[in-house]
C-alpha cells in the first residue's frame, strides 16, 4: 500500500492509498472521524481478485456495490455474503478472517463503505420493525448477518448522497458536521427501503441489460453537460430506449433525465458555493443555452434562485 495523501484536522483524518491485490491495482480513500469510517475502494480487475484481511473488533457496515460485484466469506461463517450490480446491505460482522472474492465483466469494481460500532447502529433501529428486531437479535448475539436477506437496488438519492460525501469541499469542523449529515441521510434512505411493507421486487433485468443501465449512469456523470437524445445514449451502451428506460426507473428509482437533472443541480451548487464564476458562466459550463433556463430549472429544483444559494 502507497500512501499519497494524508489529512488529519478537527478530529478528522483522510487518506488515500494505491493498492495492489494480485494482478488488480486500485485506490483506496479513507475517513475517520468519531464513531465513523468511510472507505471507497476502486479496483481495476484483470482477473478474478481475491481480498484477504482480518477484522480485530466488531463492526456494522453499511455496504454499496456501485460496479461489479463481489462474494464475501469469513472464517466464522460458512455462509457467503453476495453483493451484486448496484445493490447495497448492512451487515454486522464480528472479529473474523474475510476473503473477498471480486468479479467485473467492466474491468472495474467500486464498493463504497461506511462502518460503525454495533452500539453506535443500535440505537438507530425501531424495535416495532421486525426486520430491524432480527437484526438486533442478531448483532447482540453476535451472530455475522445481514438486515436483510438479499441485498436491494441503490437509489439516485443514494447514488448523489455518496457522490456529496466522497466529494465534500468543506474544511475542519464544517467537513465533519456535513459529512456525519450526509450518512444519517444515507442511513435513512436504507432504513426506509428496508422497513418497507412491500416486498422487495428483484430486477427484472438480466445482468447485461443490468450493466447497461449502469455504464448509461455513468457516461451522464462523466457527460453532465453534454446533450444527448435517449436513443443516442441507448445506442452508446448497446441497448435500446425502451430497455434504457424501463430500467433506470427500475434500478434507480428516477427517470433518465431526472438524474441528469439531479446531477447538473448539484454541480453547479458546488459551483456557487466554491467557486467565484458568474452565473452566467456556470449555466453555460452545465449545458445551458441561455441564463434564464438555468435560473429557473435551479429555483425549481432547490426552492430559491441561484444567488441566494452563492449569498446564503
Amino acid at each position: 500500500m502507497k500512501q499519497l495523501y494524508f489529512y488529519n484536522k478537527c478530529g478528522i483524518k483522510e487518506q488515500k492509498s494505491e493498492i495492489t491485490f494480485g494482478d488488480s491495482k486500485g485506490l483506496l480513500t479513507e475517513i475517520y472521524f468519531g464513531n465513523f469510517h468511510i472507505k471507497d475502494i476502486i479496483l481495476n480487475v484483470d482477473t478474478k481478485t481475491a481480498i484477504n484481511y482480518e477484522l480485530d473488533k466488531e463492526i456494522v457496515v453499511m455496504e454499496f456495490s456501485l460496479k461489479g460485484s463481489c462474494k464475501c466469506e469469513s472464517s466464522n461463517s460458512k455462509k457467503r455474503i453476495k453483493h451484486t450490480l448496484n445493490t447495497h446491505n448492512i451487515s454486522y460482522l464480528n472479529k473474523q478472517k474475510r476473503t473477498i472474492h471480486c468479479n467485473a465483466t467492466s474491468k472495474e469494481c467500486h464498493f463504497f463503505q461506511l462502518c460503525m460500532s454495533p452500539k453506535s447502529f443500535l440505537k438507530f433501529l425501531d424495535d416495532d420493525i421486525l426486520v430491524f428486531q432480527n437484526f438486533k437479535k442478531q448483532i447482540l448475539s453476535k451472530k455475522n448477518s445481514s438486515i436483510v436477506s438479499e441485498s436491494q437496488n441503490i437509489s439516485s438519492e443514494m447514488h448523489l448522497i455518496i457522490e456529496q460525501i466522497l466529494n465534500n469541499s468543506h474544511q475542519g469542523i464544517l467537513k465533519r458536521i456535513s459529512l456525519e449529515s450526509k450518512i444519517l441521510d444515507l442511513l435513512v434512505l436504507q432504513l426506509s427501503q428496508f422497513s418497507s411493507e412491500e416486498k422487495t421486487k428483484k430486477n427484472s433485468l438480466n445482468k447485461d441489460n443490468l450493466e447497461k443501465i449502469v455504464l448509461a449512469k455513468s457516461y451522464i456523470e462523466k457527460h453532465i453537460t453534454k446533450t444527448i437524445s435517449l436513443v443516442e445514449l441507448a445506442k452508446h451502451v448497446g441497448t435500446n430506449e425502451f430497455t434504457l428506460k424501463k430500467g433506470f426507473k427500475e434500478v434507480f428509482n428516477t427517470t433518465v433525465f431526472g438524474l441528469w437533472n439531479e446531477l447538473k443541480m448539484e454541480k453547479a451548487k458546488q459551483f456557487l458555493l466554491n467557486t467565484e464564476n458568474a452565473i452566467g458562466d456556470i449555466a453555460f459550463k452545465l449545458g445551458y443555452k441561455n441564463q434564464r433556463h438555468f435560473s429557473t430549472a435551479f429555483k425549481k429544483h432547490f426552492g430559491i434562485t441561484a444567488r441566494q444559494m452563492r449569498n446564503g
